[in-house]
């Protein structure tokens, strides 16, 4: 075999190698997300988690834009080393400092705007987070350009294990209220960010701010920090909206809800990706490709569909359970996410594929109508409608991103949208192959 095909062969490999330890990283750190669900909401109850919602949602929704598109454009000109190193960090530095500070100020205003009784200490704690996680975002691309992003990635397992201990201990203590969840979260974030530099270690003196550098950093990652900030507001405009026109509470059951419907599809995403991965192997050809993508977007697709049915019929005994009884609304909102979440999952995968070939612009035009007829039937249905209208028109617009994305994917391969959908007896022959290589510890 030639240096030439063997390199050709190696790379699936470790993707594949790389997607599984993605995935037994995702399930762990799923776990400590579901224990630090279950201390806030007990700790919190309904009014304090709304409340705290709507302090975080909104630094999340503002972080892809603030970020310029950073761990784009880093991981583009790092990989490539296009510019001199402390040219590319310094006006990196540049660059972020203005837009992090100016988003955090934003965030900041418009707590201020808010009808929720806000302490100035829980604002100010929120509007630092905003430039603690633009710059994780930006130490992510780097890691990328080194090909140091399995290791980067393992840095957030560290995130939450902190988080959980931190409001544990303060839960016990019967310290933990919202001032200090807001800390703890703030605290993890500082961990990552100082580990994920002893990472990749961008230190190369002297840095220097150049003004050309800078422009090609924006140009090359603001179509995808805005088509990340409209995903953002995909996913959770309508809790920023019900802190607004409903009450704590109900902000607190809908919160609550969201993000167990976002714990849903994260292993069968991940599955989805080895797949991918596997498949991948066994074609190099542009249409090997598509019909890879349609495969793990379809084993994906089914894996949330039996997770989601499982979680809908059990959440009138889970959620009561964990949460405790005041969280039983939650249970009707959750059921009536579940169905867009799992549409959901198609978007993702195939969002995921664009974002790699840099066609950003695609997802951009699907979201733009997606997010502004959710936003505009939210306002109308919320106050007419409760958290229950709030969860119908997600589901909807969920489901609309992910046929406008089957729809757009269909017409490029030339596939059928069944394709994405409709399983296949190699899919079954694919992971029972990859079930029988993991017990015997294989990655081929």
């Amino acid at each position: 075999m030639s240096a030439k095909s063997a390199d050709l062969e190696s790379a699936p490999r470790s993707m594949l190698r790389d997607s599984l330890a993605a995935v037994g990283t995702k399930v762990f750190v799923l776990a400590l997300t579901v224990v630090s669900v279950v201390i806030q909401a007990r700790a919190l109850g309904p009014e304090g988690r709304g409340h705290l919602a709507a302090l975080i949602v909104l630094a999340e929704i503002l972080v892809p834009f603030a970020g310029c598109g950073a761990n784009h454009s880093m991981a583009y000109y790092v990989g490539r080393a296009k510019f001199e190193v402390g040219r590319l960090y310094g006006s990196l530095l540049f660059v972020l400092v203005q837009s992090s500070l100016i988003a955090a100020a934003v965030v900041a205003w418009m707590h201020y705007q808010s009808p929720l009784p806000f302490t100035t200490i829980m604002i100010v704690v929120t509007a630092i987070s905003v430039p603690i996680s633009v710059f994780v975002n930006a130490l992510k691309g780097v890691a990328l350009g080194r090909h140091r992003i399995a290791e980067f990635n393992r840095i957030f397992w560290l995130e939450k294990l902190v988080m959980v201990g931190g409001l544990l201990s303060l839960w016990a203590a019967g310290a933990l209220t919202i001032t200090t969840a807001l800390l703890v979260m703030v605290a993890a974030s500082c961990v990552v960010l100082v580990t994920g530099m002893q990472v990749v270690r961008p230190f190369r003196w002297p840095w220097r701010v150049d003004r050309r550098v800078a422009g090609q950093l924006l140009s090359k990652g603001m179509v995808l920090a805005v088509t990340m900030f409209l995903v953002e507001l995909l996913l959770k405009i309508d809790i920023y909206l019900l802190s607004w026109l409903s009450s704590g509470d109900v902000t607190g059951h809908y919160a609550v809800a969201v993000q167990a419907g976002g714990m849903l599809w994260q292993i069968p995403l991940g599955l989805g990706v080895v797949v991918l991965a596997r498949s991948a192997n066994r074609s190099g050809s542009r249409d090997g490709w598509e019909l890879a993508l349609a495969r793990a977007v379809r084993v994906s697709l089914w894996g949330v569909v039996a997770a989601g049915g499982v979680a809908a019929l059990a959440a009138p005994l889970v959620l009561p359970l964990l949460l405790g009884a005041e969280f039983a609304p939650s249970v009707l909102l959750f059921q009536l996410l579940v169905p867009g979440i799992v549409l959901l999952t198609v978007f993702q995968l195939l969002y995921m594929n664009l974002a790699g070939e840099g066609r950003v612009w695609v997802p951009l035009l699907i979201l733009l109508p997606c997010v502004t007829a959710k936003t505009a039937l939210a306002l109308w249905v919320i106050p007419r409608f409760g958290a229950e209208g709030a969860a119908v028109v997600s589901s909807l617009a969920y489901a609309a991103a992910a046929l406008g994305m089957a729809a757009y994917f269909s017409r490029r391969s030339g596939l059928e949208v069944a394709d994405l959908v409709l399983l296949k007896r190699l899919d079954f022959e694919l992971l029972w192959s990859l079930a029988r290589n993991f017990n015997r510890g294989e990655t081929r």
